[in-house]
């Protein structure tokens, strides 16, 4: 076996290393090396196979990679060996040369400038991925717009200038990911249109079942920002789209009490996925705790009544969330529990889900509030004007920019700036459908503040 790592750029501040690793073994067809990096797959798959193993480690390995902004290539030939190599952008600190490679620290990298400013549509059901999605997207200077089902994308699709890409979550109420998709591919207008499938499901026939209904690429969930970008730069046309980027210090706004550690989660994760945005992250998981603290109940008395069916659901939303907000042990369970339901069998991890999800809950409930009331705001106008706003938004009438302008003045407090300099922006253009996601926005970080 032989280990090779070189430096093959020459940035300024930064070093890109390509780590090699090479063997004289067995090789693998290509077959193989299409399914290497699915969960629980082996090359050899044969119950005489000569070598173990869970088949967890490469799997795992991409996602590590992934994190860090690269992606493992491997190279393989029947009874050669094989090469599996991957990318890694560093940060070089001032204070070493090059030549000290062992300090460098992992960087998550920028999207390339000819990408930035891209229309993307993330489908999405789940109001905690929507956010943690939309902060890494917008922090990287896309433009977003957020459907809930696949019903609401089509219609966005026909409605708003032209997308670069769709993000597609698989499953969905109303309408899901795979009738979307396959419904997106009849309109000759969106022949081109990459659609990305999100799903946590791990198992090769649940990806080739995406690609059978027209989409184009698969990125697993929880998401993580380094894989995402490697998709988002293979399916997304350059072009000059003078998109601004929002700077680092604009993500650092209203009061920090979010604690380093938290039982249940994983907070250093749960931070790369939000930019380390700690007063979003808050936020979200109060919005966990609000959303899912009679789940176990709820999950209970549906198994009771045999709804196996509609517990299963429960599950899947919960265990997305949690996916995102970095719940690891909870996230473990309810992907158990989940898969138990959806076969129809007894139920039998739910008590170890229930204890994770009171643990998780028990945590939340100790958070301190993300944010200070706001005392220089004037609620009262404030409250007129935000339902003034929402109704003309929901009935499809013209919203007078003036409202806004008002709404930024009576509203003065620094957590809520962004989202109403963005307010502002998509009611001058008449993007109706993505202000009115921006106001679910608002309402959300409107509420610690009263």
């Amino acid at each position: 076996m032989r280990i090779n790592v070189e430096r093959v750029d020459a940035e300024p501040g930064f070093a890109t290393l390509r780590f090699a690793i090479q063997d004289t073994g067995i090789g693998m067809s290509e077959g193989q090396v299409k399914c290497l990096f699915q969960s629980f797959a082996q090359a050899d798959g044969s119950i005489t196979r000569r070598f173990g193993g869970a088949g967890l480690g490469l799997a795992i390995s991409q996602r590590l990679v992934g994190l860090m902004g690269g992606e493992i290539i491997v190279t393989s030939t029947l009874g050669q060996g094989s090469e599996f190599s991957f990318n890694i952008r560093l940060a070089i600190p001032e204070e070493i040369s090059v030549s000290h490679t062992i300090a460098l620290q992992p960087l998550v990298r920028e999207p390339s400038v000819a990408i930035r400013g891209a229309r993307i549509l993330l489908v999405e059901d789940n109001e905690i991925n929507q956010q943690v999605a939309g902060e890494i997207l917008e922090r990287w200077g896309f433009s977003i717009v957020v459907a809930s089902d696949g019903e609401q994308a089509l219609t966005a699709l026909e409605e708003s200038r032209p997308f670069d890409l769709v993000l597609m979550d698989v499953q969905m109420p109303v309408m899901d990911g795979l009738e979307a998709a396959r419904r997106i591919r009849r309109n000759e207008r969106f022949r081109d249109l990459p659609v990305i499938a999100m799903t946590a499901a791990v198992l090769a026939r649940d990806q080739a079942e995406c690609f059978e209904f027209g989409m184009n690429d698969h990125i697993a969930k929880p998401i993580l920002p380094g894989q995402l970008l490697v998709v988002l730069e293979r399916w997304i046309v350059s072009g000059e789209r003078g998109a601004p980027i929002r700077e680092a210090n604009e993500l650092q706004f209203g009061t920090d009490t979010l604690p380093d550690q938290l039982s249940g989660f994983d907070i250093d994760l749960a931070l790369q996925r939000l930019n380390g945005n700690r007063v979003l992250l808050m936020t979200l998981l109060k919005r966990f705790g609000e959303k899912f603290s009679r789940t176990s109940d709820i999950i209970a008395d549906l198994v009771g009544r045999g709804q196996y069916k509609e517990a299963m659901q429960w599950v899947h939303k919960l265990k997305g969330a949690a996916g995102n907000l970095s719940a690891t042990e909870v996230y473990h369970h309810a992907g158990l529990l989940e898969q138990e339901l959806k076969n129809d069998l007894l139920p039998i991890s739910q008590a170890a889900f229930d204890q994770t999800l009171s643990v998780v809950l028990t945590s939340i409930a100790t958070l301190s509030p993300s944010a200070k009331p706001c005392t220089s705001c004037d609620w009262s106008r404030a409250t007129v004007l935000l339902k003034e706003i929402r109704t003309l938004l929901d009935n499809g009438e013209f919203v007078p920019l003036d409202f806004v302008s008002e709404l930024q003045k009576v509203l003065p407090s620094l957590s809520l700036r962004d989202d109403l300099v963005r307010l502002k922006e998509q009611i001058d253009t008449l993007d109706y459908s993505t202000a009115a996601n921006t106001m679910d926005r608002l309402t959300l970080t409107i509420q610690p503040l009263f």
